[in-house]
C-alpha cells in the first residue's frame, strides 16, 4: 500500500513538473494551467470554485447577476472582492474578478448590462458631437454624421432594454 501512494506521489510531482516546464519561459510556474499542453495560462479562481457547492460563494457570484443592472459594474466587483477575501479566502484583483464575469461566465444578463452601460456613455458621447459652433459666428450647426451615430446607438440602446425586460418577464414566469 504504502508504494502505491508513492507511486501516485510522484506522477502527481511528475506531472507538475511536466506543466512547470512547458511555460517556463514565461517566467513562472504554471502547475496550475487550465489545460495541460495548451498555451500558458493562469487558472481563474472563480473558474475553479464555480460549481463546488460552496454556499457563500454561490450566493456572492448570484448577487453579481442579481445586481449587475443597478449598480455600475466596477462598484459591483470592488464589494464582491471584498466578500470573497472575506468569505471566501479568496485573493483576486479588480480585473481578474471583472475578467471572470465578462469572459468566462458570461451570463447574458451581467454582459448584456455591461454592455448596456458602454453603448450609453457612448450614445453621451456622440449626443456631445451632434451640434458644432462656429468659433467666428458663434452660428450652431448640426453635424449629420454624428446624429445617425447617435440615433444608431440609441436604436441599439431600446432594443437592449427590450431584451432584458423580455428576460425578466420570463425570469418571474418561472
Amino acid at each position: 500500500m504504502t508504494t502505491d501512494v508513492l507511486d501516485k506521489s510522484n506522477d502527481i510531482e511528475q506531472n507538475q513538473m511536466n506543466k512547470s516546464a512547458a511555460c517556463s519561459h514565461h517566467g513562472h510556474n504554471c502547475a496550475n494551467q487550465a489545460f495541460p499542453g495548451s498555451a500558458c495560462t493562469d487558472v481563474c479562481k472563480l473558474c475553479l470554485y464555480t460549481g463546488g457547492g460552496n454556499v457563500m460563494f454561490d450566493s456572492i457570484i448570484a448577487f453579481v447577476v442579481e445586481k449587475s443592472s443597478e449598480i455600475h459594474f466596477d462598484v459591483l466587483i470592488a464589494q464582491v472582492q471584498a466578500e470573497l477575501r472575506d468569505k471566501c479566502d479568496l485573493h483576486m484583483d479588480h480585473e481578474e474578478i471583472k475578467n471572470h464575469f465578462l469572459l468566462h461566465n458570461c451570463n447574458q444578463k451581467v454582459v448584456l448590462n455591461h454592455i448596456l452601460r458602454d453603448l450609453v456613455d457612448l450614445a453621451s458621447t456622440a449626443k456631445k458631437q451632434c451640434v458644432i459652433r462656429n468659433e467666428e459666428t458663434m452660428q450652431a450647426q448640426i453635424d449629420a454624421k454624428n446624429i445617425a451615430v447617435y440615433l444608431d446607438i440609441s436604436k441599439e440602446i431600446k432594443t437592449l432594454y427590450r431584451h432584458l425586460d423580455s428576460c425578466a418577464k420570463q425570469g418571474r414566469q418561472n
